[in-house]
């Protein structure tokens, strides 16, 4: 989507944004290094099967991580310029 060449200058200020403007710039920058958050298999409380985890079970860092992710992802659609974002290819 990102035209060759202009990624780099483009990621570094937006890492430099991240660190001023955020208050949650820890987990926006671990969901920008790390990638999505990944769930995982979970058994609930007086259950014997495991199910895949939901949204709904996120507690404390997990959730913090999930939710920073969900921001960062609308941030960065946000910022690309229609030009790109309407291309065909």
């Amino acid at each position: 989507m990102l035209e060759r060449g202009s990624y780099i200058p483009w990621a570094s200020r937006f890492k430099r944004f991240l660190n001023r403007k955020r208050e949650n710039r820890k987990w926006l920058l671990k969901a920008l290094e790390d990638g999505p958050y990944v769930f995982r298999n979970i058994t609930p409380t007086g259950s014997t099967l495991p199910r895949l985890q939901e949204v709904d079970d996120l507690q404390g860092d997990d959730l913090l991580y999930y939710d920073a992710e969900m921001e960062l992802t609308n941030m960065i659609l946000l910022s690309i310029p229609n030009e790109i974002y309407n291309s065909r290819r």
